[in-house]
C-alpha cells in the first residue's frame, strides 16, 4: 500500500508543473501578507488593552497586599508581565524574519511583511 501511494505521488510530482507550485505559493505569501496587514492593528490594540488589564490587576495586588506572601506573590506577578511582554515582542518581531527566510530558501522571496 505505501509503495502504491508514493509511486502515485512521485508520478504526480514528475507530471506536475513547478512553475505553477512556485506562483501559487508568491500568491499565498502576498494574500498572507495582506492579511497580517489588515489584521496587525487590531491584534496590536488587543494586545495592549490586555496588557493594561493585567497590569492593572497586578496593581490591585499590590495594593492589597498586607502579608509578605502576598508581596512575593504580586513581585512575582510582574516580573511574568515584563518576562510575557519581551517573548511577546521576540516572536513578533523575530517571527516576520524567519517567514521571510524561509520564503527566500522555498525560492519565492516575501519583498514587504506588515
Amino acid at each position: 500500500m505505501k509503495m502504491k501511494v508514493f509511486s502515485m505521488f512521485s508520478m504526480l510530482a514528475a507530471a506536475g508543473d513547478t512553475g505553477t507550485l512556485e506562483n501559487n505559493l508568491t500568491d499565498f505569501g502576498s494574500q498572507l501578507n495582506s492579511l497580517i496587514g489588515v489584521i496587525w492593528p487590531w491584534l496590536l490594540g488587543l494586545g495592549l488593552v490586555f496588557i493594561g488589564l493585567w497590569g492593572a490587576f497586578i496593581g490591585v495586588k499590590i495594593i492589597k497586599a498586607k502579608k509578605a506572601e502576598e508581596k512575593q506573590e504580586a513581585k512575582a506577578y510582574i516580573k511574568q508581565l515584563i518576562l510575557g511582554i519581551l517573548v511577546i515582542f521576540i516572536i513578533a518581531a523575530g517571527l516576520p524574519l524567519v517567514v521571510s527566510g524561509i520564503a527566500a530558501w522555498a525560492g519565492t522571496p516575501i519583498t514587504k511583511l506588515g
